[in-house]
């Protein structure tokens, strides 16, 4: 969310202004959307050496198609679309994940309230040490709000694999949560 209040008038102009080469607006939209566009590259990648390279081609990205932001929706969740893209791109130039077997998996119960006990950076933490495949999915359902059938066609991968993935990941977290929580 943009941290200073503004009309959607202003902002239109911030991005009419930024698409137009104003070096002073692109810094503007750079100050409001860094630390958010920052975090969503970082939840992907894992790590901050390739979340900082995807948020520096991203953001390029971002400022060089100004021009086709419509102004029919949030600029901030069109500007996050945009950092997502980049980083499963990315991501698919990686050592691809092997398609897991549907028939040779069982359900994974875990405990939700465990989760709900960590502290959010704690938690995006365990997320970056999630594998590639793991990760991706786990952002793309749990953080990002995509429904499986829609990161399936994402990420080129069945439904059922995307739920697994997903229902995989929850399981290494809670065993990752139940682990410090232990030591702790």
């Amino acid at each position: 969310m943009l941290r200073t209040v503004h009309s959607q008038n202003s902002i239109e102009n911030w991005v009419k202004k930024a698409a137009d080469g104003d070096q002073r607006a692109q810094r503007y939209i750079y100050d409001e959307l860094s630390g958010v566009l920052y975090s969503i590259c970082l939840r992907y990648m894992g790590n901050e050496d390739d979340a900082k390279d995807v948020f520096q081609e991203g953001f390029v990205r971002l400022l060089d198609n100004l021009k086709s932001f419509r102004f029919d929706g949030s600029f901030e969740g069109w500007a996050k679309r945009i950092m997502v893209n980049m980083a499963l791109t990315h991501l698919r130039k990686r050592k691809p994940m092997a398609d897991v077997e549907m028939e040779n998996h069982e359900e994974v119960a875990y405990d939700q309230d465990v989760l709900s006990k960590m502290g959010a950076d704690d938690l995006m933490r365990l997320i970056r040490e999630l594998p590639d495949g793991y990760r991706e999915v786990f952002s793309l359902f749990a953080v990002e709000g995509y429904s499986h059938n829609e990161i399936a066609d994402m990420l080129e991968i069945s439904e059922g694999n995307s739920k697994l993935r997903m229902n995989r990941a929850r399981k290494m977290l809670q065993t990752r949560v139940i682990e410090l929580m232990q030591v702790a």
